[in-house]
């Protein structure tokens, strides 16, 4: 088989993947984990349910691909805004608004990966080098800001860290008491690393 076949190939296998990934939250935001079944899923995205486990043994293997697919997802849209040339006080507003705006729409399914320990059941290295992909984001539009003046003097990686960390415990937080909403803990977290971070000497 000739490479632009197994190209062709590899895309195909790729696009049914997204399908059934995309298929599979809109089934369990609707029913739920327990009531989800592969028939519901393959209906969904409009496939046999036969396709489904050419690519996934059971549920739960679905689940820790959608579980790796959504933070390839938001590390692209977070990617996007640090790349941005705008100010980049701004930027970190839209950081964090995208942040819990995604988490906010994709709550069942993060309340589900919890559940069942989804992050637990991907390699050690994976996990790292998501944390790190994540600060680093982080840690451009600091160094940008810093460049410009905007931003204090401080040791940008530390403060990325930092951020990542207290971010994900608020995300936690907000995930056990059961909030309908995020919004209010997006303007809290933007409004306190602004104050911290801020150059007013400007």
């Amino acid at each position: 088989m000739s490479v632009f076949h197994d190209k062709q190939k590899q895309l195909r296998e790729q696009m049914a993947q997204m399908a059934i990934s995309e298929a599979a939250i809109e089934v369990v935001t609707e029913k739920g984990y327990d009531k989800l079944t592969m028939n519901d899923v393959a209906e969904k995205a409009g496939i046999a349910t036969g396709t489904i486990y050419n690519y996934f043994k059971s549920k739960e293997d679905l689940f820790v691909f959608v579980h790796e697919q959504m933070h390839v997802a938001i590390s692209e849209k977070l990617q996007e805004v640090a790349a941005k040339d705008n100010d980049p006080a701004e930027r970190i507003k839209e950081f964090f608004s995208e942040v819990f705006a995604f988490c906010e729409q994709h709550k069942m399914v993060i309340i589900l990966s919890k559940q069942l320990g989804l992050k637990d059941k991907l390699p050690a290295e994976q996990k790292k080098a998501n944390i790190t992909e994540h600060i680093q984001v982080t840690q451009k539009i600091i160094d940008d800001g810093i460049r410009q003046n905007k931003f204090r003097k401080v040791d940008s990686l530390q403060t990325a860290s930092i951020w990542f960390y207290s971010l994900i415990g608020l995300l936690e937080l907000y995930g056990y008491l059961g909030e309908e909403s995020y919004a209010e803990g997006s303007k809290t977290m933007i409004r306190f690393f602004l104050d911290y971070i801020l150059n007013k000497e400007e």
